[in-house]
């Protein structure tokens, strides 16, 4: 992991691609501690079939922390675009 091989051999793009439920990325801003750098987390976005992604610039690794609200907004957001069927019975049910 030190030396950046802790994913040598690992296709990232072919696995995430399988991921079938809609997903949210949340991305730290790498420079200044974020874990996940724009090409990675754009890799992440092509290879998953439904994915938002936010970025956090000016925001570590510790997005939940430093930018709760933020945080919490994204996830409302994100929970927000799912369309649920009303659970009401129909009458041809007995």
């Amino acid at each position: 992991m030190i030396e950046g091989r802790w994913l040598d051999g690992f296709d990232v793009a072919a696995v995430l691609s399988r991921i079938r439920c809609p997903a949210l990325l949340l991305q730290a801003d790498p420079t200044v501690g974020g874990a996940l750098n724009n090409a990675d987390a754009d890799i992440a976005v092509a290879a998953l079939p439904s994915c938002q992604c936010v970025r956090f610039p000016g925001t570590g690794h510790q997005l939940h922390r430093d930018r709760p609200l933020a945080v919490l907004q994204s996830v409302q957001d994100f929970a927000a675009s799912f369309h649920f069927p009303d659970n009401k019975p129909t009458t041809d049910q007995p």
